[in-house]
């Protein structure tokens, strides 16, 4: 199973062979991260969500049970447990793939020969770990540009349900926030389908489904 409760499973039913699934970077190099970047930019604690940083004693404790760990994402991800002591021979990597039937070319309605880009922000939570805060900077200070920006998501606490506010308030028209789109829904496919980039920059992850399905649409991340 994931991290959350692992040890405790494990010690209850005392399994032959245990398996963890990882999806985030190790917790320790979670939490140094997300911290390192509150502190730079100042950002503070109202700006954590509950779920952000990691109890990483416990959570390491299951690392080091686990016989396997299958771990999805990119060298980052793979990096950030090998450099906390994990035995990289009991680490597999596995990437996944989007469930999405990508459209004929022909279908996907892009504006590429004209001077205004369409950008697209698709997180399942828009908060810290999501880089919304660059986000925000990317596209303040470059306002004068001639571009679009579709923000997909749910604030993952009031800080960011502000920030979404302001971002949206100083863009003016050239952002629209959808709020939470239901995945594979008509809405969902047609953003896909209309934008040119795929931005996502996050601070700490695994892999992210949005960008393979992005990916999969045509958009350049």
């Amino acid at each position: 199973g994931i991290v959350n409760n692992f040890s405790k499973i494990v010690n209850f039913y005392h399994p032959k062979k245990t398996i963890l699934i990882a999806v985030n970077m190790n917790p320790r190099e979670r939490n140094k991260r997300l911290l390192s970047y509150i502190k730079r930019n100042k950002l503070g604690k109202s700006s954590i969500a509950k779920w952000d940083i990691q109890p990483a004693k416990t959570h390491l404790k299951s690392i080091k049970e686990a016989d396997i760990i299958f771990c999805f994402g990119n060298s980052f991800t793979y990096n950030s447990y090998v450099n906390c002591g994990t035995n990289q021979n009991k680490i597999k990597m596995f990437n996944y793939g989007s469930k999405l039937t990508p459209p004929a070319i022909k279908q996907c309605k892009r504006i590429t020969n004209q001077k205004k880009r369409r950008f697209l922000y698709l997180a399942s939570e828009i908060g810290l770990r999501k880089g919304f805060d660059l986000i925000q900077d990317i596209f303040i200070r470059n306002k004068k540009l001639n571009f679009h920006l579709d923000i997909v998501g749910l604030p993952s606490n009031h800080f960011y349900k502000k920030s979404i506010n302001q971002l949206t308030n100083i863009l003016g028209e050239k952002s629209t926030y959808h709020g939470w789109v239901i995945p594979n829904s008509k809405k969902h496919l047609n953003l896909l389908k209309m934008n040119d980039y795929f931005i996502f920059p996050s601070i700490e992850e695994g892999q992210v489904g949005s960008v393979v399905d992005a990916i999969s649409y045509g958009l350049v991340p």
